[in-house]
């Protein structure tokens, strides 16, 4: 359905980010990740899909909502890692070309599919 696709979408992705990520990644990746769930919302709104930006804009509130529940579970995920966010990042980084993400970001607006 729309809501898993996008609202738990957004939520679920960035919730990933904010319990998963060192304190410094996270500062650097959260503002860019957001930006690019508003610019997907937008897309969905300049295509007049209304329902899916709501969607969309919900996932990412739904995460402010959660807030306390969100920080108590990325304190007990942060105190049991094992790893660096570095060594994380060379085993599941993937660095496609630049032109990957606006095709990617257009194929979501299109779609409405992830992957």
């Amino acid at each position: 359905t729309l809501t898993r696709i996008h609202s738990y979408g957004a939520r679920n992705y960035v919730s990933m980010l904010v319990t998963n990520l060192g304190l410094l990644r996270l500062w650097a990746i959260l503002p860019i990740h957001l930006l690019a769930w508003l610019v997907a919302a937008l897309g969905f709104v300049a295509r007049g899909q209304w329902a899916r930006a709501r969607l969309v804009l919900y996932g990412l509130w739904d995460v402010l909502g959660r807030g306390p529940q969100l920080l108590r579970k990325r304190q007990a995920v942060q105190r049991t890692r094992c790893r660096s966010d570095r060594a994380l990042m060379t085993s599941i980084a993937w660095n496609p070309p630049l032109s990957y993400y606006p095709r990617r970001m257009c194929q979501y607006i299109w779609n409405g599919l992830h992957g």
